[in-house]
């Protein structure tokens, strides 16, 4: 199958292209993004963000996540993570793609009052409504892996997690920390065979993938 991507420079997107890569089904991966990928590989195309290829796809994998700091502004934040989100949608959805996989947030809600998990629930909503035969949403919680960006808040978080965990029972425990790689299996595998409308997968649900 021909495989479409974007975010694929980031925590989750550089795990689920080594996966991609490896995957007999995945006969070609198109990336789309302003950063050039650190792979070289026959199997894999490296686009602009103007959705222009000649490979339709099959299944399409979205990434993409910034934070209101390095974006500027609520109003770029909300231009990247919903926007560009729903152009790339529709775009892969005209060309072919019947399944969408996409990264959102633990929290997601589109009538929260928290700007984050709002626009991560409005940007669900609305992927819904784009009419995919299958659309596969992942509600991740603090990602752990190894970023080219600092981020100081997760960075303190991720250095106490271990002395806390211990005490992370029952409810608690569902909202642990999990690794990037992780949340790229749960994308591949349920990219690979999920068939419901719509799915959710919570933290919970993508810990079983955690080496």
């Amino acid at each position: 199958m021909i495989v479409w991507l974007t975010g694929g420079s980031g925590l989750v997107g550089t795990e689920l292209v080594k996966l991609l890569l490896s995957e007999s089904k995945v006969k070609k991966i198109v990336s789309f993004g302003r950063k050039q990928l650190p792979f070289d590989h026959p199997k894999l195309v490296q686009a602009q963000l103007d959705w222009q290829t000649e490979h339709r796809p099959d299944l399409a994998f979205c990434c993409l996540g910034t934070t209101i700091k390095k974006a500027g502004s609520q109003a770029n934040f909300r231009k990247v993570d919903h926007d560009l989100v729903l152009d790339f949608a529709r775009v892969a959805k005209e060309r072919g793609a019947g399944k969408f996989v996409v990264v959102s947030a633990m929290g997601a809600k589109a009538s929260s009052k928290f700007f984050y998990n709002r626009v991560k629930g409005e940007m669900e909503q609305d992927l819904i409504k784009v009419g995919f035969d299958s659309l596969v949403i992942h509600r991740p919680s603090l990602l752990l892996g190894d970023r080219t960006e600092k981020r100081f808040g997760e960075s303190l978080a991720i250095k106490l997690f271990p002395f806390f965990r211990p005490l992370l029972k029952g409810p608690l425990a569902k909202q642990q920390p999990i690794k990037a790689s992780a949340v790229a299996s749960s994308m591949l595998k349920k990219g690979l065979s999920a068939t419901s409308h719509v799915l959710v997968m919570r933290n919970e649900d993508m810990l079983a993938f955690q080496a």
